[in-house]
């Protein structure tokens, strides 16, 4: 940590540039609304002046960095795309020196596996304020995998993590009303962003259109995401093979990778659907505003940045009624909630059938998506991490 005098100067409205260590165990090449939202917070704060290491699991595919620390980990068996840190200290011995060497003024943990614990441990022994994020809904997730009977054991976990932090931060005030039922103390909102330049209706494409078979007057839909169980694909998949008998012209393309992209693949052989792998930067962004409609059958999410990458882009979201999506999706005026499996269907059918509706929710949305920007949430959480510091230094003697 820097000196007692350096803390004792700084205030929420100063610009002094601060040492932040993040630690998360969503790191590249993992794509999700974690690491997105860690790669704009770190362009964010580095463009502010701000110093950041990043302390993340080892990825044997990437180059190492210089202000990366990898800790070792091995793969989540249900899930191999996620790893998980070796779970004894001995094990990080040599990144924790690089972590003390850094000394910062404060540490942000970003999801809650091990890493975070590990980095709770460090800074409560070295005295350096901690906040916290959680980002995505793991209780319910342990439902999906079979781990449900755990729930308590892991809700005394995050209590003990979180209530030993400055402040959490959730994305939606669905996961904040969830937390504090749970017992955490101190919730606060970190709102999220969308670069509504790269993502935007004028980078429709009729040529990739019509790569995916969509015929003038047809209707693409898109998912795009991790599939995985808890994304619930299978009631998209179903609704799309029902309404396609209806609507020859429909198509259907579900972006992304994981666990489950083999059984789905094997499950749903309509020619309609198209599975591709991950998409991202300007080819995401034209595959996002060449849709019609964007469909999220998840019940998990703890907001949906993909809603946010859709509504910018024009493009009507379809998602079920549960979660932090209800935050960021108006019903009827930016799109379409479903209660049940029966209402997505029926939705997917009437955006399907109703041109004028998608044009109107489409429009709505990216005006909503335009005051959203990545800068505007980073600002806010910036302010918050002064105050975490300022808090600090109260406990310190004159």
């Amino acid at each position: 940590m820097r000196s007692k005098a350096f803390l004792k100067s700084l205030s929420p409205a100063d610009d002094h540039p601060m040492r932040i260590a993040l630690f998360s165990e969503a790191f590249q090449p993992q794509v999700n609304g974690v690491v997105r939202t860690q790669v704009e917070l770190v362009r964010y704060l580095c463009g502010r002046g701000h110093e950041v290491l990043q302390a993340v699991p080892y990825y044997k595919a990437n180059a190492r960095q210089e202000q990366v620390v990898e800790f070792r980990a091995v793969p989540f068996p249900l899930y191999p795309e996620m790893p998980i840190i070796l779970p004894h200290w001995r094990f990080h011995r040599r990144e924790f020196e690089r972590v003390e060497a850094f000394k910062p003024d404060l540490v942000h943990l970003m999801s809650p596996g091990v890493l975070a614990y590990f980095g709770q441990l460090w800074a409560r022994r070295h005295g350096c304020p901690v906040v916290a994020s959680y980002e995505t809904d793991i209780i319910r997730y342990m439902h999906y995998y079979g781990f449900g009977r755990f729930e308590p054991q892991l809700w005394r976990y995050l209590r003990w993590l979180f209530n030993n932090c400055h402040h959490t931060y959730v994305p939606s005030q669905v996961t904040k009303n969830q937390l504090i039922n749970a017992g955490i103390r101190d919730v606060r909102i970190f709102e999220r962003g969308v670069d509504n330049v790269l993502f935007h209706p004028g980078k429709r494409s009729e040529a990739v259109r019509k790569s995916f078979g969509v015929e003038p007057g047809g209707t693409l839909v898109l998912y795009a995401g991790r599939l995985s169980k808890e994304k619930n694909l299978d009631v998209l998949l179903r609704a799309f093979t029902r309404l396609a008998g209806e609507h020859p012209k429909m198509r259907l393309v579900v972006t992304g990778d994981g666990p489950r992209r083999r059984a789905l693949v094997r499950s749903f052989t309509s020619p309609g659907i198209t599975f591709t792998s991950w998409k991202g930067g300007e080819e995401l962004a034209t595959l996002f505003a060449s849709a019609d409609v964007f469909a999220l059958p998840s019940s998990t999410e703890t907001l949906s940045l993909v809603s946010l990458e859709s509504m910018a882009s024009g493009i009507p979201v379809l998602a079920m009624n549960a979660g932090g999506v209800r935050d960021i999706v108006e019903h009827e005026r930016t799109g379409l909630l479903a209660n049940s499996v029966l209402e997505f269907e029926c939705g997917l059918r009437r955006l399907v059938k109703d041109i004028p509706l998608r044009a109107r929710l489409g429009l709505n949305g990216r005006r909503y998506a335009e005051d959203k920007t990545w800068s505007r949430a980073f600002e806010s959480l910036e302010r918050d991490y002064f105050e975490s510091l300022t808090e600090r230094t109260e406990s310190l003697p004159p």
